[in-house]
């Protein structure tokens, strides 16, 4: 990711006995039709059976505003009969659009680690966020790290879709991604961002390995 571009990321659980469905449908039909509409440019679905929630979707734009372009809005208002039919098996459903406030490095990780902060208010400029961003990049396996700052008008939108599965719970108002050659490689960052945040009411921090990926045309 480059600074200044977007990023929408969805954490979601799947009600037993619909996993199977849920990957299908991302594979076959949702992420390959997201990654259509103008400005996105690559989307991912990822897993792991120890983080909460166990997936994460992660889009890349050319900037935040794409989530909420009238392309894309129409197709969240429009949902085709598979996604009507497995939006109500989501559970925990977390869902955050923004910018890429600070990144360094190039390249995306077979794993991905997310450190979600919820502060409402917070100042997540480039100059705060960098040196952390710097120093996580000097690890072993870590390719690149970013900072992205919720955008409300692609975060909060009432849609189509977002009717038809359980209410969201609150997104983070800031994540640090953490692209890496493997799950091992991603350094648990907590301790560090509760010091750089030290007024953040609550951080969380997952693992996930890559599941499935598709570039734009």
């Amino acid at each position: 990711m480059k600074t200044g571009s977007g990023a929408l990321l969805i954490w979601n659980d799947i009600a037993p006995g619909a996993e199977a469905i849920f990957r299908g449908w991302h594979d076959d039909e949702h992420i390959p039709e997201r990654v259509a509409v103008p400005g996105f440019l690559h989307g991912r679905r990822l897993f792991s059976a120890n983080a909460a929630p166990r997936w994460l979707t992660f889009y890349e734009a050319d900037t935040a505003s794409v989530f909420s372009s009238p392309a894309y809005l129409a197709r969240l208002d429009s949902p085709t009969p598979r996604t009507v039919a497995i939006l109500p098996s989501f559970r925990a459903t977390q869902r955050m659009a923004g910018d890429v406030v600070a990144a360094v490095g190039e390249g995306r990780g077979k794993a991905v680690g997310t450190t979600r902060i919820w502060s409402p208010g917070i100042d997540a400029d480039a100059e705060t966020l960098r040196p952390l961003l710097s120093a996580t990049l000097a690890r072993p396996g870590v390719v690149a790290v970013a900072g992205v700052a919720s955008d409300a008008a692609g975060t909060q939108r009432a849609t189509a879709e977002r009717s038809l599965r359980a209410p969201d719970e609150a997104p983070p108002d800031i994540v640090l991604v953490v692209e890496a050659a493997s799950e091992n490689a991603i350094p648990d960052l907590r301790a560090e961002t509760a010091a750089l945040f030290p007024g953040a009411g609550r951080i969380a921090a997952d693992r996930y390995a890559v599941e499935f990926a598709l570039a734009s045309a």
